[in-house]
């Protein structure tokens, strides 16, 4: 089994780092927020992920309260660091003329939003490995630093035993892929070889833990599970359904700018936490399974240093 999902990261990686390169490519060839000005981020958004990531921490802190003796020096390092943590990622999340590497990012990059093709024995019913993936899903879709996309990756689609046997193995697929691609398109990448890469994967392992957890405990728990339906659920009443597309269209936009006033900005990642807050205060009584994904990801990311400053 592990086989296979290891097949399907990899091969996942690979159309992720093509996605990236050819992005890249592209903005370094034309003007593409010129062209696309819809892709252009308020930078009023980089205050509102820190928030989101700082508040977000606060409540696995919390969650974790049962499990503090265990990992009491994993969660007080987290705890006090866990501010220079959130301003060490920076404006990566939404300012591009600011990165490095500006890719246009799915934003929402794991398993769950792929498509696979298969073949298989129809005589013997037998269920061959994944040839081909297809990315799903593009709601979240914006210029950003590409490792979030594959951190958010490999820290909801691992477990930690495939990690330790083929993450390295993994990135340096995600890297030669990009610098073979962009090489091949006529953009060289400058000054960012292996070495270059990891130290910005490092910068950004923050992000993929925290996000990682988050994104576990939603799909493997039962109040996770729950929230999942009620948030894909349309009203079976098609005239209701319309008008609330509607409504949801002309409000959108005058919300939006609300929410990004400075004074209302805590008020807005509340409301985004309310319904996360809920469940992640669930962990104590989440499956093992549940728990030791969520447990293994944090723990991993204090051994190798993420939570240090």
């Amino acid at each position: 089994m592990m086989a296979w999902t290891y097949l399907i990261i990899l091969m996942a990686t690979d159309r992720l780092a093509r996605l990236h390169a050819v992005s890249y490519s592209f903005y370094k060839s034309h003007d593409f927020f010129h062209k696309y000005p819809s892709f252009t981020i308020d930078e009023r958004w980089t205050n509102m992920m820190k928030l989101f990531l700082s508040s977000l921490t606060d409540c696995f802190i919390k969650a974790a309260e049962f499990k503090k003796e265990e990992y009491k020096m994993l969660f007080s390092t987290l705890e006090s660091n866990k501010d220079a943590l959130t301003e060490k990622l920076g404006d990566m999340p939404t300012n591009p003329k600011k990165l490095k590497i500006p890719c246009l990012a799915h934003g929402d990059y794991w398993t769950n939003n792929m498509m696979f093709q298969y073949d298989n024995d129809v005589s013997t019913d037998q269920m061959f490995p994944p040839h081909n993936i297809m990315m799903i899903d593009w709601g979240n879709t914006m210029f950003r630093d590409p490792l979030l996309d594959l951190q958010y990756l490999i820290y909801t689609s691992t477990t930690l035993s495939l990690r330790k046997q083929h993450l390295e193995e993994i990135l340096h697929h995600y890297h030669s892929t990009f610098t073979t691609t962009t090489n091949d398109l006529g953009v060289r990448v400058n000054n960012w070889d292996f070495q270059d890469f990891m130290e910005d994967w490092n910068n950004t392992r923050y992000f993929g833990c925290i996000m990682g957890a988050l994104n576990n405990i939603l799909t493997l728990s039962k109040a996770g599970g729950k929230y999942q339906k009620q948030r894909g659920s349309i009203s079976s009443n098609k005239f209701k359904a319309k008008i609330e597309i509607k409504l949801s269209k002309l409000l959108i936009g005058p919300m939006t700018k609300l929410f990004l006033h400075p004074s209302m900005q805590k008020v807005a990642v509340d409301m985004m936490l309310k319904p996360f807050k809920k469940i992640i205060m669930e962990l104590e009584s989440c499956d093992e399974k549940t728990q030791s994904r969520v447990f293994d990801l944090f723990n991993e990311a204090w051994q190798q240093g993420v939570f240090d400053v």
